[in-house]
């Protein structure tokens, strides 16, 4: 299968982008952190591609051909929700409506 995994960058999304892998699937991780500040600096596989982008800048070639669309993407970190609670907002809710 061909995966996109957004957000894939973060905890759960290495761990599910590995698994992916592992299992033989195409993945492409679509994440706002560089590859080399993340756990997937060093897979070197043909069934993988990083694509460095915001969630709020997907368009229809992120996700042509795609079979299954994962979105991770997220502010997660709690305190900063209360800190920067536009930006909470901004990151979840029309990151999704992004992606979607």
């Amino acid at each position: 299968m061909k995966i996109l995994i957004i957000g894939g960058a973060g905890f759960a999304g290495c761990g599910l982008t590995k698994r992916c892998l592992k299992l033989k699937h195409k993945v492409t991780v679509l994440d706002i952190t560089p590859k080399a500040y993340t756990n997937l600096w060093n897979i070197e596989d043909h069934n993988f591609s990083y694509n460095w982008k915001s969630v709020h800048d997907i368009n229809k070639e992120d996700i042509k051909d795609q079979e299954i669309i994962i979105h991770l993407a997220a502010q997660a970190d709690v305190p900063m929700s209360f800190s920067s609670p536009r930006w909470t907002s901004f990151q979840n809710i029309d990151g999704v409506l992004a992606a979607l």
